[in-house]
């Protein structure tokens, strides 16, 4: 800023008057000054405030950009999950399934169990060797007929006391009882 300067001498103005226009003058020219500062500071606002919006564009950008991907892993997490449902109610089936086919492993066994019990107390197990050299294994009511017809194919003694078995039939006959 010029410095100040004295108020011209003009012989015809007065001196109030000369003195209140210097007055305005001044009170101008601190006006322009504050206008001044003013300027300069809202010029330096604005330059802040235009790099926070482009900061902030930049940001938003981002925000967006990664809005988008979340959107795209949310349907990738949904198909998966729709997946996996499918997977847990097949696997649900095959253990069901599984669960079935253990019971009825179950039940025969017990129904094999059951049958060898019946077999059991119906006779203990017998082992007779044939002319032929076949094993034969009796149980029970079996071992009788089977010795009735054994006894007629001998000799026809039916079930007399031994006389159509040779030696060696007898006395493994003899040892059992």
């Amino acid at each position: 800023m010029p410095p100040p300067l004295a108020p011209p001498r003009q012989p015809h103005v007065s001196r109030a008057a000369a003195d209140g226009a210097w007055s305005a003058y001044q009170t101008t020219n601190a006006a322009a000054a504050t206008a001044h500062a003013a300027a300069a500071e809202a010029i330096d606002a604005a330059a802040n405030a235009k790099a926070n919006a482009r900061a902030a564009e930049a940001e938003a950008k981002k925000a967006q950009a990664a809005a988008i991907k979340a959107r795209q892993e949310a349907t990738a997490a949904k198909a998966e999950a729709v997946q996996t449902a499918e997977w847990a109610a097949k696997t649900a089936g095959f253990a069901f399934a599984a669960g079935q086919a253990a019971a009825g492993a179950r039940d025969a066994a017990r129904a094999v169990n059951v049958t060898a019990n019946e077999a059991i107390a119906v006779g203990s197990p017998y082992r007779e060797t044939e002319r032929l050299g076949r094993v034969r294994g009796l149980g029970g009511a079996d071992r009788e007929a089977a010795g009735r017809a054994a006894g007629r194919r001998r000799g026809g003694q039916g079930e007399g006391g031994g006389e159509g078995r040779s030696r060696s039939q007898g006395a493994r006959r003899q040892g059992r009882r």
